[in-house]
């Protein structure tokens, strides 16, 4: 049985660490204030939100490092840390591909299943890459995709979306 299993570019962490870091400082900083004076309320929801955004970030980075797409010849499955979809070629009866900021947004439909995943992109600033995101063969697994499963292009929506389908 041929398998091969593709990984996600991984962030940089260091986004993670300055929200930590801010977040605590925040958290420090209002409750520091506190002894001394009454504190509005509105500082300690600036750092709750900025605790939540840490958390966020830091729920987002943990998916991703453990995110994979397998495809096998009889099936592909989908792994995340809340999730596993496994569809075989036959179960498949849709894909559709959006435009994103960042490469392109592949969806893959099932009767009861569904997963997605982002083709490769990079952001940039200034004409220099800061950072990749997506699956670096994300078009190359988008083509095993409609191929195995037998799909084909049933819409074209203005180069904006397109929709594969079984004939």
């Amino acid at each position: 049985m041929n398998s091969k299993k593709y990984f996600p570019e991984l962030q940089s962490r260091q986004g993670e660490l300055n929200a930590w870091g801010l977040s605590v400082l925040a958290i420090a900083g209002v409750f520091f204030l506190s002894l001394r004076e009454v504190v509005p309320g509105w500082a300690w929801f600036l750092a709750g939100i900025l605790t939540v955004s840490a958390a966020s970030i830091s729920l987002g980075n943990w998916m991703d490092r453990n995110t994979s797409i397998e495809i096998t010849d009889e099936s592909i499955t989908f792994r995340n840390s809340v999730r596993t979809v496994e569809m075989t070629w036959a179960e498949i009866l849709e894909v559709k591909t959006l435009p994103a900021r960042w490469g392109r947004t592949v969806q893959v439909f099932g009767k009861n299943l569904y997963f997605s995943f982002t083709t490769y992109g990079e952001m940039k600033f200034r004409d220099e890459v800061k950072n990749k995101i997506g699956f670096l063969e994300g078009d190359a697994i988008l083509n095993q995709i409609i191929e195995k499963a037998g799909l084909i292009t049933s819409n074209d929506l203005d180069n904006k979306a397109t929709i594969y389908k079984r004939s």
